[in-house]
């Protein structure tokens, strides 16, 4: 148990590390999230310039 737990979280934190220094948002995850990011306004920071 503490095992996957360990691993969800390391999961977790790759993803954040990964937002975090701004690597792109791969073309299909961009198609599928543009009016989510449109409705939140999420293009109009500077670290989302992808």
């Amino acid at each position: 148990m503490v095992d996957a737990a360990a691993v969800i979280a390391g999961f977790d934190g790759i993803t954040r590390i990964a937002d975090a220094t701004g690597i792109p948002l791969e073309p299909p995850k961009a198609e599928q999230t543009a009016d989510l990011r449109a409705t939140l306004q999420l293009d109009a920071f500077q670290s989302a310039k992808w």
